[in-house]
């Protein structure tokens, strides 16, 4: 599911669209390692918003996690973190998109009601 489609209900959440955005990369691809560079691009937030406002936030919230460049490698790479908030933020992201999977079915039921 796209981040978009749910993005005001975690906005609240995380503060920002784009911060929330950023997390929902980093739970949809939470085997990997981005570089800020990846992590950007698939989120479609700006670099430089990101290293400005949102990475902190995100590392303090201990929601991601830095890793150390890899040998060969000049920058580091952001992963979801193994916390308990992490953890939660996953449980959320996926309740949330069930819910809305649902209620999307429910609300095209409604409206063709309403417009018989």
């Amino acid at each position: 599911m796209d981040s978009k489609e749910f993005a005001p209900a975690l906005a609240q959440v995380f503060g920002s669209q784009a911060r929330t955005k950023l997390v929902t990369v980093l739970v949809e691809r939470r085997d990997d390692s981005l570089t800020a560079a990846q992590l950007c691009d698939l989120a479609d937030v700006s670099q430089s918003g990101f290293h400005r406002d949102h990475k902190s936030v995100l590392l303090a919230f201990e929601v991601m996690e830095r890793r150390d460049a890899e040998k060969g490698r000049s920058s580091p790479t952001y992963a979801l973190a193994g916390t308990e908030q992490a953890e939660y933020t996953v449980e959320l992201h996926y309740a949330l998109q069930s819910e809305l999977e649902r209620s999307g079915v429910l609300l095209e039921g409604d409206v063709e009601s309403f417009a018989e």
